[in-house]
């Protein structure tokens, strides 16, 4: 679980990287601003990555899911939990309607890599919290 919640998390700080170089804002909810790309990543979020703040908690949830106990399971279950909201926002992002801000190609290459590895990541959460 530790891999793949790990492996989520490269995938969308790559994915903020890309968004603020390219000037591609977030399209979920509604088109970003391109000139806000770096401050909207910190509160919004963008097309390959969650708000700055979720995705702070996710990666302390997925370090204290290694303790044993009920702190593990408790992070485990935050893990699983927030998984599941980068499921609907990487899928959100690539079907909101099209703005033109950011290439189609790029929202469904985000959806289709960001999407199961979150919910496969969510699964192995779940699955560790049973196991305990």
């Amino acid at each position: 679980m530790v891999l793949a919640a790990s492996a989520v998390i490269a995938v969308q700080a790559v994915g903020a990287v890309v968004s603020v170089a390219n000037r591609w804002p977030a399209q979920f909810g509604g088109p970003g601003d391109p000139d806000a790309v770096a401050i909207e990543i910190m509160t919004r979020g963008g097309p390959f990555t969650a708000p700055f703040p979720l995705l702070a908690i996710y990666s302390i949830a997925v370090a204290g899911s290694m303790r044993p106990g009920t702190p593990g399971k408790v992070s485990s279950a935050i893990v699983a939990a927030v998984s599941g909201v980068f499921v609907v926002g990487f899928a959100g992002e690539a079907l909101s309607p099209f703005t033109g801000q950011v290439p189609r190609w790029a929202l469904w290459t985000g959806a289709l890599v960001g999407t199961p590895l979150s919910a496969f990541a969510g699964a192995l959460a779940v699955r560790r919290i049973r196991r305990r």
